[in-house]
C-alpha cells in the first residue's frame, strides 16, 4: 500500500521531467517567390511557456523528396530566436519544408515542427499573342497580367487587347467572351 502512494505522490514529478517542447514558427509571409528572403520568429514552448532551459534551435529548409537545401543553428533567448532564410532562386518547387527542432528533439523526428512553404513560380512576363480565326476575319488577341506577370498555378487577373488584323479594335461584350480549355479566347460577335 505505501509502495502505491508513493508511486501517486512522485508519478506528477516523473510526468513533468517526461514532457517534450513544442515549437511554433512564424513567417512574415504566407508565400514566397524563388530568391526571396524568409523573416521568421521561433518560439519553443513547453507547457505553455516559454522553454527557457533550451539553447539551440535547428532550422532547416529542405524539398519535397528530403533533400535539405539549407541548414541554421540559432541560439535560443528565453525560449525564442528570430532570423531569415534565402530560398534558392533556381528552385522550380512548388512548396519548401521548413522543419525546426531542438537539441533534446533530435532524435525523434515524428516531434519536429514541419511546415510547407508555398513558392510561387513566374511563367513568363511577355504578352501572350493569340491568333483566333473569327468568321471570315482573323481577330489578334493579346494578354497582360494585370499584376505584372502571369503566375503558375494562380488565377491571374488579365488585360485583353483585340482587334482585327488591319488595326480595328474589336469591342465585345462581357457576355460575348467564352473561354475555351486551352487558353484559347473565342469572341462571338
Amino acid at each position: 500500500m505505501r509502495n502505491y502512494l508513493l508511486i501517486l505522490l512522485l508519478l506528477p514529478f516523473m510526468l513533468k521531467s517526461q514532457t517534450v517542447s513544442q515549437i511554433y514558427v512564424h513567417t512574415d509571409r504566407g508565400a514566397y517567390f524563388p530568391g526571396d528572403t524568409v523573416w521568421f520568429k521561433a518560439y519553443v514552448m513547453n507547457e505553455g511557456l516559454l522553454d527557457t532551459e533550451s539553447q539551440n534551435l535547428y532550422l532547416n529548409i529542405g524539398n519535397a523528396d528530403g533533400v535539405i537545401q539549407q541548414r541554421s543553428v540559432l541560439l535560443l533567448k528565453n525560449g525564442m530566436a528570430a532570423g531569415h532564410l534565402v530560398i534558392p532562386r533556381e528552385s522550380g518547387a512548388t512548396n519548401l519544408f521548413l522543419n525546426a527542432y531542438t537539441t533534446e528533439m533530435a532524435t525523434y523526428r515524428e516531434l519536429y515542427y514541419i511546415r510547407a512553404i508555398p513558392l510561387i513560380q513566374e511563367s513568363t512576363t511577355a504578352p501572350l499573342i493569340t491568333d483566333v480565326p473569327f468568321k471570315d476575319s482573323e481577330i489578334q488577341l493579346e494578354t497582360y497580367p494585370i499584376e505584372g506577370s502571369y503566375i503558375a498555378g494562380v488565377d491571374n487577373e488579365l488585360l485583353v487587347k483585340s482587334y482585327f488584323k488591319r488595326g480595328k479594335g474589336v469591342f465585345p461584350r462581357k457576355d460575348e467572351l467564352q473561354i475555351q480549355q486551352g487558353g484559347l479566347v473565342y469572341v462571338q460577335l
